[in-house]
């Protein structure tokens, strides 16, 4: 009997403390509810998003926020290029840019989303490839394939920079082939930027209010598996090529470029593309300066930026004689540590070893003063 009856006390006791233990687990729901709802509601008022003087904010039984006289959905949707989840107290919004990026894809997404809020999806999606930074995707192209990238009103200006990073896989193999091009037809695109058919250098189409194509090849050369940024430069009468962001090449045209309302066309798609990987391609309603181009490459050279180190002699190999005298102002020949603590490194990105493997270092020592023999001038920039 005494056996039972203190069976008895014992569940007793246990059915107590599961009341007082679920009683405390759930007052400490509440509070946390009513915390998390306080939180919510200070946001919101610090954010401005639907709550005026009238409005006032309670919290119920459980915890839970309301707000009287406004809806939060409403007035957070009423925010431009966003996304609401939840109630409205998450607003996932687009990416900060400047007024003159006119298209920007960055082939992260399943949707070829342009990035500018400018609505310019590609046509069709693109195949996904590894990404420059291992972060998201790129756009892979085989040689054949392409997609097209729309025009939009306010791609109409006086000035274009297209720049792009670019991961060339294969040669041009005896033919120009296509990178990207501005423009309906394969004839009237302005401007055009294809790999050469000799070499790995690119070429550069554009036309001019006199109905004139004018033509340029880059003096550097595009490596094979490496990430490249590319960016192109028209206004006015001039046109400017940058890879890596140092300046490559420049050319003064006959006349102001003349622009079209068409697409741009990536890869082949009716033509001979390249077989490569494209990423974070961007389109500007301006010629933009060379600092931001410089900014746009960043990463490019390594430890490096690309003011530190030029090609001399007027991209040509020379001699020692005229290497001494054939940098730029404020420039100098790289000497042996120079070209050892990054000039080396910017040459080969460039490709300028396709032009000579051989350098002169300043203070070379055994030159013959007659001696005839050509190497690179790779010229740095003086402290």
């Amino acid at each position: 009997m005494k056996i039972i009856l203190i069976t008895i006390v014992l569940i007793s006791l246990n059915a107590v403390q599961g009341i007082d233990r679920d009683s405390n687990l759930l007052t400490s729901q509440v509070t946390d509810r009513k915390r998390l709802s306080s939180s919510k509601a200070s946001a919101l008022q610090a954010l401005g998003v639907g709550l005026d003087s009238a409005s006032k904010v309670s919290v119920d039984a459980k915890g839970e926020a309301k707000a009287l006289g406004a809806s939060i959905e409403d007035e957070c949707m009423q925010v431009p290029l966003s996304l609401c989840l939840g109630d409205g107290t998450k607003m996932m919004a687009a990416d900060a840019h400047g007024k003159t990026l006119v298209g920007w894809w960055q082939f992260d997404d399943i949707a070829g989303y342009d990035s500018s809020g400018h609505g310019g999806y590609t046509n069709p999606v693109p195949v996904p490839g590894p990404a420059r930074g291992g972060n998201g995707a790129s756009a892979m192209f085989d040689g054949k394939n392409g997609i097209t990238l729309p025009h939009t009103e306010a791609m109409q200006s006086q000035g274009m920079t297209v720049a792009f990073w670019m991961y060339l896989l294969g040669d041009s193999g005896g033919m120009y082939r296509y990178i990207i091009r501005k423009g309906g037809d394969l004839h009237d695109s302005t401007p055009v930027i294809q790999l050469h058919q000799e070499s790995r250098r690119l070429h550069i189409r554009v036309k001019t209010e006199g109905q004139e194509e004018e033509r340029f090849d880059s003096i550097g050369f595009i490596p094979k598996r490496r990430w490249t940024h590319v960016g192109l430069v028209l206004e006015g009468e001039q046109a400017r090529l940058y890879i890596n962001g140092i300046r490559d090449q420049m050319l003064i045209l006959r006349g102001r470029v003349r622009f079209n309302n068409g697409p741009f066309t990536l890869g082949g798609k009716g033509a001979t593309g390249v077989e490569s990987y494209i990423d974070d391609v961007r389109v500007y309603n301006e010629g933009l300066e060379e600092a931001r181009m410089h900014s746009l490459a960043h990463g490019a050279l390594g430890p490096v930026g690309p003011d530190f180190a030029k090609l001399g002699c007027n991209n040509m190999p020379c001699t020692y004689q005229k290497a001494q005298q054939g940098c730029p102002d404020a420039y100098h020949l790289c000497e042996t540590k120079e070209l050892y603590a990054g000039a080396l490194q910017v040459a080969r990105a460039q490709g300028w070893f396709m032009l000579n493997t051989r350098v002169w270092p300043n203070k070379a020592k055994q030159v013959s003063v007659q001696s005839h023999e050509l190497r690179l001038a790779i010229c740095c920039q003086d402290n």
